[in-house]
């Protein structure tokens, strides 16, 4: 018996549920990269200007000379 164009095979609904799932996990990363994001503004507004331009040289700094995550081979 020839299958229905329309009949999905479970192979499709399997690839259909793990692209729910990376959607998901997608938005739920969007919205804890924008909670970090306030919580951060939230710190740094809360702070005096010598406690937020030390907190700011602080994280330059880190950023310039921090140890990379992952070091080259040469």
């Amino acid at each position: 018996m020839p299958r229905d164009r329309n009949q999905r095979t479970s192979v499709t609904r399997v690839m259909d549920k793990i692209g729910v799932v990376v959607a998901l996990l997608g938005l739920l990363l969007a919205v804890a990269v924008a909670a970090a994001a306030v919580v951060r503004a939230d710190s740094t507004d809360s702070m005096d200007d010598v406690g937020r331009r030390s907190y700011s040289e602080h994280t330059a700094t880190d950023a310039y000379y921090g140890q990379p995550a992952w070091n080259w081979p040469n």
